[in-house]
């Protein structure tokens, strides 16, 4: 693995870390990015921020602000590699959700610093990373805190249903339509199950622009949670499915996992890290 350090320039410093290693589980290299805040060293609290669908996890860095809004908030952000996956172990593809949660995580915790504490492990992600974000946290409550989904697909069905896109077909088989609804990889389905386990449940942000035309799709979840015990937030605004509206919602995001910390009494991280201006090491 080669890792890069850079500062940048600003009132606030941070560590960029672009990362290329060999994935035992995805069988080949994979990229993936880390910031790390001003006063780190370890137990950082920290956002696993999945991308969308036909984007990567570069595209999340370029455009947007989330480096900026990261680090005044102090806490650390992942980008990690999701292809055009839904998150999912693929049908015919590679298994990204086993990638995530079984080497990604461990592993940026071991040589990042980053907590493995759930009061601080948060996840969150746009479009296609809002469901796979909150997929996650559905599946495993007892990694994540809190969970955010921007524009997110939360109605994998209604969203896939009758569309001829190679990109569900891969996820989850040519014949997805027979077997996806009520699965282990729908949202509602998940929500049931988690209620019905007793385990303590995430916290859950959810949004979506009034401009989105995935804007239905959220509010049909929107109005699945309605009454269920669940700490759940859902806000519109003006935007559409786009990065402006994205970046607009970050610090929401962000602040909302804060929220989260405080109510947990989850100490704020004051240990400050004295980093050099540049690195390269290999693994």
């Amino acid at each position: 693995m080669i890792i890069i350090l850079q500062y940048s320039k600003g009132d606030k410093i941070m560590a960029v870390f672009q990362c290329i290693a060999r994935s035992k589980v995805i069988g080949g290299g994979v990229q993936f990015m880390v910031i790390l805040p001003e006063q780190c060293e370890k137990d950082v609290p920290v956002v696993y921020f999945l991308h969308g669908a036909n984007a990567t996890f570069y595209d999340t860095f370029k455009s947007t602000s989330i480096e900026r809004y990261s680090t005044s908030r102090s806490l650390a952000i992942v980008l990690p590699t999701g292809a055009n996956s839904y998150y999912s172990n693929m049908a015919i593809g590679q298994p990204y959700y086993k990638y995530i949660s079984e080497e990604l995580i461990p592993y940026t915790r071991r040589v990042f610093g980053l907590s493995d504490k759930r009061e601080k492990t948060f996840i969150a992600g746009f479009s296609m990373g809002g469901y796979g974000a909150t997929k996650f946290a559905l599946t495993e409550p007892e990694k994540f805190g809190a969970v955010a989904s921007m524009s997110g697909v939360m109605d994998i069905y209604e969203r896939n249903h009758g569309r001829d896109s190679y990109i569900p077909k891969a996820a989850w088989g040519l014949d997805f339509e027979d077997h996806l609804k009520d699965s282990d990889q729908d949202l509602f389905e998940l929500v049931r199950r988690l209620e019905a386990s007793g385990k303590e449940k995430p916290w859950i942000y959810q949004c979506c622009g009034t401009e989105d035309d995935l804007l239905e799709n959220n509010r049909i979840f929107n109005k699945f949670m309605e009454g269920r015990d669940f700490h759940y937030v859902y806000e519109e605004s003006a935007g559409a499915h786009q990065w402006d509206y994205w970046d607009e919602n970050i610090p929401k995001v962000l602040d909302f996992f804060r929220d989260y910390m405080k109510a947990h009494n989850v100490v704020e991280y004051i240990d400050k890290a004295k980093l050099p201006s540049s690195v390269i090491m290999k693994m």
